[in-house]
Order: C-alpha cells, then structure tokens, then sequence
C-alpha cells in the first residue's frame, strides 16, 4: 500500500462520512416504480409534506416515531399501508385513527375458476369490483372495497373456516380522513389492487394526490449486516458517522507510518551502497 492508495482510501472514507451527514430521505425510484424519496431512517425525519407508502416492514416503529407520523397526518400528510405486516398493523393501531390494518386474511367460499373472490366497491374512493386471489382484511375507517357477506375472516391465515372465526362482509381496503387540512390513512389488503383492475387507478390517484411519495425503507430488513446500504443512500446515525471518521482517522496514520517506513529503509540502503563502494575502491590496483 503506497502513499497515493492510502489518500484514495482515506478520501473514499471521507466520502462515506459525508454521505452520513446528509438528509434521512433521498430521491429514489417509487414503490412500484413510483415513490419520489425513500426514507432510510426514522419517521422522525419524514419531510414536511407529502405521503408515506408503509410497504411490509419488520422492524417496529417507536413512541417517537407514532407521534411524529400523527403530527405529520395532522397537518395534510397521508399514509398508505400495503399489505400490512405485525409491525405496520401496530402502527396503525398506535394512531388510534379509528382504521386498523390486520393479517388476517379473507375466506371466501364463493370463488371463480381460478381461485379469485369478487369484491364489490362502494363508492368510496371511486374504485371498481376487481377479483382477487388473496386479500388481508381492514377494519374501520371507511370501507372502499368488500367482500361478499359470507366471508370468513380467517385469522389464522391457515386458508380455512374455523368455528371461531367470524362471517360477514369485510372491507380489504378503507381510508379514514386526519385532521382538517387534507391528511388521511388508507390502508391497502392487497398489493394486486395496485397494479391493475378497476381499482387501481383510483387508489393510486387517492396515493399520488399529496407529493411527494415517500417509501419507508428504513424498517424493512435487508441483508446488510453492516448497515451500509442505509449509510451510502444517506442514513445519517451518528454512531456510523464517528465510526467511518475514526476508521479515516486509523488509516491515514497506518499511511504515514508506512511512508515513514519508506524513507528509512530508503536510507539505510542508501549508506550500505556508499559502503560497498568504498570497499570496492580499495581492493582496486
């Protein structure tokens, strides 16, 4: 390692320190080929407007967290919930909106060749009657999409009708309005309602309504057990950040010791040749 590659790896180390510097949220390809920011870290730092796609997290959301997405429905924002896991159905509940996302999922009895139930809109939202394979029920709010009246809602999710599971109509998707500047929550039971069907194109106008589109990426787990795909996309913890700047720190020191090391043996080379000469000299007739 000479003294040119130790300044591109020190600067390289510097560039990563930078980029934990900049703001949580950056541009990013959307969700589904549409979001405008993707949010690395808390929702502590969603922006001051816009609408957050909540899109299968793992990781649980804080107290801090709950309260800073309330504050942000509260003053126009929007949130959509995709498909909801544990961790988003927490989320919503922790609002206490009077919309609950769950993972239980719909049994439907009466189905068509290819396994699909039909749900029937209300009106609200403007959707159509799209059929689908697989959906998670909404509880709340006010109900976009139902099902027939003899569903069951199967909270197990093992795929079939038990005696103590309940029967009726269930919403898949419902919107519940915050505060009076606009705000609202819609929370999505299927991600297929999204992409196509006479539904997609109202829930997505309903989605895109309030800019920017922001994706949570910062609680769905990847393989990244160093945390550097957060880090280079503008993740800013300040544990990370020292972190980088010591291991700068570390290696411009190992650089100057190496050079130091350089120069000294250059040196003593350097008296062992004159040596060597003057022996050379005096053998000489």
């Amino acid at each position: 390692m000479n003294a040119w590659s130790a300044a591109v790896a020190t600067a390289a180390v510097g560039l990563l320190v930078a980029s934990s510097l900049v703001p949580a949220w950056r541009t990013q390809p959307p969700l589904a080929g549409e979001a405008d920011l993707t949010l690395w870290g808390s929702l502590e730092e969603l922006p001051a407007q816009g609408t957050l796609v909540v899109d299968a997290p793992t990781q649980a959301y804080g107290g801090g967290e709950v309260a800073a997405l309330r504050a942000f429905l509260e003053r126009g924002g929007r949130l959509v919930v995709v498909e909801a896991t544990p961790a988003a159905a927490s989320l919503v509940h922790a609002l206490g909106l009077g919309i609950e996302a769950t993972t239980a999922l719909v049994f439907d009895p009466d189905v068509d060749a290819e396994g699909r139930f039909r749900l029937h809109a209300t009106g609200s939202l403007g959707a159509g009657d799209p059929s689908l394979t697989r959906a998670q029920v909404v509880l709340g709010g006010v109900p976009a999409l139902v099902t027939s009246p003899f569903a069951w809602r199967d909270d197990d999710r093992d795929g079939l009708p038990g005696l103590e599971e309940a029967r009726g109509s269930w919403a898949v998707a419902a919107v519940q309005d915050v505060g009076r500047d606009g705000g609202g929550v819609l929370v999505v039971g299927a991600r297929g309602l999204l992409r196509d069907g006479p539904a997609a194109a109202p829930l997505l106008a309903w989605l895109q309504e309030r800019g920017p589109l922001v994706a949570d990426a910062g609680h769905v787990a990847r393989d990244d057990p160093l945390g550097s795909t957060g880090l280079l996309a503008g993740e800013r913890p300040a544990t990370v950040a020292l972190g980088l700047l010591a291991a700068g720190l570390v290696a411009a020191a190992v650089a100057w010791r190496v050079r130091l090391r350089r120069v000294g043996s250059k040196r003593r080379r350097g008296a062992v040749d004159r040596q060597t000469l003057e022996i050379l000299a005096e053998l000489e007739p």
